[in-house]
């Protein structure tokens, strides 16, 4: 099985998780995970703009 499609079948099966869990288990879950790993549960991590070093 290639990366892609490994990728796409996970995806598959953790699409259904935030409709399972509820938003409250589901924040715990994606507090946990890094934020590249949201997309797989079909959400979007929107990371907050980081200051301008001086």
């Amino acid at each position: 099985m290639s990366p892609a499609v490994a990728r796409w079948e996970t995806g598959a099966v953790l699409a259904v998780v935030p409709h399972l869990a509820g938003p409250g288990l589901l924040a715990r879950i994606l507090g946990r995970l890094p934020d590249d790993y949201t997309l797989l549960f079909c959400q979007a991590r929107l990371r907050r703009p980081e200051p301008a070093a001086a």
